[in-house]
């Protein structure tokens, strides 16, 4: 601590590397969680046992780390307004170190399987050797690509135009993740109108090779 103990707010992590603030405040932090700010702006923040224990305001495990950064900047323009101090530990900024780090490593990996990295292509062979084993039909190239893509991102969205394969792309990143890492199943949320091409597709593609065991919540 570089400020008063007695007299200081810590934006930290606790023991299960969930965010939170500490209040080192004689009233045990009432005087700050009551102020309209708090009350307001980090309502959906907070977890719903945050006040639960005198001096630490827990949030919720899920906030984009985009988020603690909005957090950060709320508390550094208004706890030195109310007379107390405020700081941010080194565990805070080590966790915003390692996630800039890692969103700027998916960003490189994006370019350069959208760019066909020869650094790339060992991998690219072994995934459509999965695939095309565990698939009767044969993806097109930029099929191939596209299911490669998704795979390795592992969090991607495909806005291609309707009828270009996207449907047969997913599949081909699900045969692969059914055999490198044991993937059961897929779930699909759509329009009505979208469930019978996402079966017939599945036949499609995987032919005899895959037997569709399907639950349709419309059903």
């Amino acid at each position: 601590m570089t400020k008063d103990p007695k007299n200081l707010c810590q934006l930290d992590f606790d023991e299960d590397g969930r965010l939170c603030l500490r209040m080192f405040l004689e009233d045990g932090g009432q005087r700050l969680v009551s102020r309209g700010f708090f009350r307001v702006r980090l309502a959906r923040a907070r977890t719903t046992d945050s006040l639960d224990v005198p001096g630490i305001v827990r949030f919720r495990d899920d906030l984009p780390y985009e988020e603690w950064k909005k957090i950060d900047e709320l508390f550094a323009r208004n706890v030195p307004a109310l007379g107390y101090g405020y700081e941010t530990t080194e565990r805070f900024h080590e966790q915003l170190t390692a996630r800039d780090l890692h969103i700027r490593e998916r960003s490189t990996l994006g370019l350069d399987l959208k760019r066909h990295d020869p650094r790339l292509e060992e991998q690219f062979e072994e995934f459509s050797e999965i695939v095309n084993r565990r698939m009767e039909r044969r993806l097109r190239d930029r099929q191939m690509r596209d299911a490669f893509f998704l795979t390795m991102m592992r969090k991607s969205c495909n806005f291609s135009v309707p009828g270009s394969g996207k449907t047969s792309s997913v599949y081909g990143m699900f045969a692969f993740l059914q055999e490198r890492q044991g993937m059961k199943r897929l779930v699909m949320i759509g329009p009505l109108n979208a469930f019978g091409s996402w079966e017939a597709e599945f036949r499609a593609c995987f032919g005899n090779k895959q037997e569709l065991h399907l639950l349709d919540a419309h059903e």
